[in-house]
């Protein structure tokens, strides 16, 4: 009996020296990978910050277009020439959300291509 019990404590012992060896494996494999992630990531960022850069000039230029209509429709709303200026600003808003998706959009587009380019 003594000595099935001590076959079956080697056997464990074993089976989790297996389990120990697969888990650490698996973890410098991951550890592998990781690194040329971010390596990878490292190496696009540039790329990747030009647009960025670009699509928050577009934003910035955009936002100055709307606040000037956004003055200019409360400037004919004093002269008398509209009767309201709920309908330009929230038309305006409108315009302020739809650009802004659309850069992010565009960014997250370009983000994908990016990455499927470098890693498929």
């Amino acid at each position: 009996m003594k000595q099935v019990i001590s076959e079956k404590r080697v056997q464990y012992t074993l089976y989790l020296k297996r389990q120990l060896s697969k888990n650490q494996d698996r973890i410098q494999a991951e550890k592998i990978a990781l690194d040329r992630l971010s390596k990878s990531l490292a190496g696009i960022s540039d790329k990747f910050k030009n647009e960025l850069e670009h699509q928050l000039e577009i934003i910035k230029v955009k936002d100055e277009q709307s606040k000037k209509i956004v003055e200019e429709s409360q400037k004919f709303a004093t002269e008398g020439e509209v009767a309201s200026t709920t309908v330009p600003i929230a038309i305006t808003d409108e315009k302020v959300g739809s650009y802004k998706i659309q850069a992010i959009t565009t960014i997250l587009d370009d983000f994908e291509n990016i990455i499927s380019k470098n890693f498929c």
